[in-house]
């Protein structure tokens, strides 16, 4: 897992759309063969060990819809799926597996048994038919020679085909086959899937990364629907007629063989079995053919069952067309499958680009929010302070209020003390003016009519009255007449 943590790491450090691919040895020899040709030589270098990423992309849209009659087809399959190999590669390191190279010891092992086998096969393939011609004496023996040879020649190739592919396997020894279209473009679908995989298992944080997967996502949906058409030309030639009956008639002369093997296996038996009872026993005794045909038939029917698929299936991969590698590319249900599984992960890169992008506002939506919060946190501290100077001033103006208060109701009382003054001096003067104006009319005697006697007007008795002391309003002038009144 931290390998695979530090080879992401590594490819993205180089650059988020320039992130260099190291190629393998395939890629190498499939490009300089493919940079000869002018139309694909301006993507590639012939000596190119390294390859940017964008440039996979470039290549495979490129040649994403490429013909399969087109005589390039095959080299092209087979460098998309070495590319996205490699591109794969480079994200997830391959564990280092014991190297199974054969070393000269089984070379030599793997050499021994194919002469081996040479050797076993070819005699029991001459060996099985010519015993059953040989029963009927009519044949010649020259066409029973050919029929050995043919069937010991048919019988190493069965060999060849099926045993010795296990034998080098196992012993680890490559066989060099021809690479065909069909092998590349399985290989490039099965490369395909493995990219899905990576691409949707991984984890991206940034924008470029995303709209990198996205491309390449979209690159490798294009190429596999491209693939159709090489489908229905692959199903077609399967159901060719003349390729069903080369398949059906190789199966039965091989089966022959079987059929010998079984035949002459259950004889042996019989007779041995016979020979308990009987004196003499011969091959041409009615009860021993009928046992060594049913034993034929049995081994023809096990082999017709479990054999036969696996020649019938040889014979197609000579034509190039695996029955087995076609039937996993052109699976109607797979290819559904795998086209929605890309088409899910293109909608889904989508998706998360929104995402991130929804996630990129908010956060700058965030720190906008947050710097804002930070002003009026600041502004309320400084809004606080004056508050508080506010609150200050609030306290001394009060204590002013309450002083001017205080002041007021002091002035008011005055102003009502001068008040109660001035209503006192007028209701003085209102009897001086009284007074005043009484003092002409009245008389020395007291006439009601024409003066006043001053001294019963002040309380005196007319017996203290002193004569001249009655005095008439007429001689009293406006200036003296309050001291006059104050001399009364």
């Amino acid at each position: 897992m931290l390998q695979k943590g530090w080879a992401k790491l590594r490819v993205l450090e180089v650059g988020k759309s320039m992130a260099i691919i190291s190629l393998s040895t395939k890629s190498q020899d499939l490009i300089s063969k493919l940079s000869q040709n002018p139309d694909y030589a301006a993507l590639f270098t012939s000596q190119q060990t390294t390859i940017e990423r964008q440039q996979i992309l470039q290549w495979i849209e490129k040649t994403h819809a490429i013909a399969s009659s087109d005589k390039y087809a095959s080299q092209v399959a087979s460098l998309n799926a070495s590319l996205l190999r490699d591109l794969h590669d480079s994200l997830n390191p391959p564990s280092k597996k014991k190297d199974k190279s054969a070393n000269w010891y089984n070379r030599a092992k793997y050499a021994f048994l194919a002469i081996a086998g040479t050797i076993y096969f070819g005699c029991e393939g001459f060996d099985g038919v010519t015993a059953v011609l040989a029963v009927f004496s009519s044949v010649p023996t020259m066409v029973i020679f050919a029929a050995g040879a043919f069937f010991s020649v048919l019988s190493i190739f069965v060999f060849y085909s099926f045993d010795l592919a296990a034998i080098s396997k196992n012993l680890g020894v490559k066989k060099k086959d021809t690479s065909q279209l069909l092998d590349a473009l399985f290989t490039e679908s099965k490369q395909i899937q493995a990219m899905r995989e990576e691409l949707r298992n991984s984890v991206v944080t940034t924008q470029e990364e995303l709209e990198e997967n996205k491309a390449l996502a979209i690159v490798l949906l294009k190429r596999y629907q491209a693939l159709e058409e090489t489908r229905k030309q692959l199903k077609l030639a399967l159901d060719n007629p003349y390729l069903i009956a080369a398949k059906k008639g190789t199966a039965f002369v091989v089966g022959l063989i079987f059929l010998s093997g079984g035949y002459f296996a259950g004889q042996t038996v019989a007779m041995a079995l016979a020979g308990l009872a009987l004196a003499s026993v011969t091959h041409g005794l009615g009860v021993i053919i009928a046992a060594s045909c049913v034993v034929a038939l049995a081994a023809f029917l096990v082999y017709w069952y479990v054999e036969r698929p696996g020649i019938e299936n040889l014979i197609g991969r000579w034509r190039g067309l695996d029955q087995e590698k076609i039937d996993v590319l052109c699976d109607p249900e797979t290819v559904k499958k795998e086209t929605r599984a890309l088409q899910s992960l293109v909608d889904g890169l989508e998706l998360q680009q929104q995402l991130l992008q929804s996630n990129t506002e908010l956060t700058a939506q965030k720190t906008t929010l947050s710097h804002q919060l930070d002003d009026l946190m600041q502004l309320n501290g400084l809004l606080t302070i004056r508050a508080s100077e506010f609150e200050s001033q609030v306290d001394a103006l009060k204590k002013q209020l309450k002083s001017l208060q205080l002041e007021l109701d002091r002035a008011h009382n005055s102003l009502i003390g001068v008040q109660d003054a001035s209503k006192a001096k007028n209701t003085h003067n209102e009897r001086i003016d009284s007074i005043v104006v009484s003092l002409p009319n009245a008389t020395k005697n007291g006439d009601a009519n024409t003066g006043v006697n001053m001294n019963t007007f002040f309380g005196k008795p007319q017996s203290e009255e002193k004569e001249g002391t009655c005095i008439h309003a007429s001689e009293l002038g406006v200036e003296g007449k309050e001291q006059k009144v104050a001399n009364f």
